[in-house]
């Protein structure tokens, strides 16, 4: 499950002349001005959140603890889902299902938030009690 490039979205930068720019871990990331946390699922057939990693406040145990929550109430299969680090440089990420979009904020995808988890992913992320 652990890798450092979103082989979809590698695959879909480089057939429309997009620059890929992933970042190795999440150490690495938290020293990246504009980096973006990206949860994706179903081996990129849905992206399930981004976040600005700087408003991240939790460690990177909390976030797999949440991309498994996630991806179990979603799709149910943790071997296709997976946390990237990436500088994107512009609002949209590859994806299926409209993939994603990068804000100055947390975004949860429609069908994440349907299920009612918008409260405790905010919580986590954010780390509030």
């Amino acid at each position: 499950m652990k890798q450092n490039e979103s082989i979809m979205r590698k695959f879909y930068n480089k057939n429309n002349d997009i620059s890929y720019n992933p970042i190795t871990n999440f150490e690495q990331a938290k020293k990246e001005k504009n980096a973006v946390l990206i949860f994706e699922g179903d081996y990129g057939g849905i992206i399930y959140l981004t976040c600005p990693i700087r408003l991240i406040n939790c460690n990177e145990e909390t976030l797999y603890y949440l991309l498994k929550r996630i991806d179990g109430l979603y799709w149910s299969d943790i071997d296709g889902a997976n946390i990237f680090y990436e500088i994107i440089e512009d609002d949209r990420v590859a994806g299926g299902m409209n993939g994603g979009k990068v804000l100055e904020k947390l975004w949860i995808h429609p069908k994440i938030l349907d299920l009612g988890l918008g409260t405790e992913i905010e919580n986590l992320i954010f780390g509030r009690k």
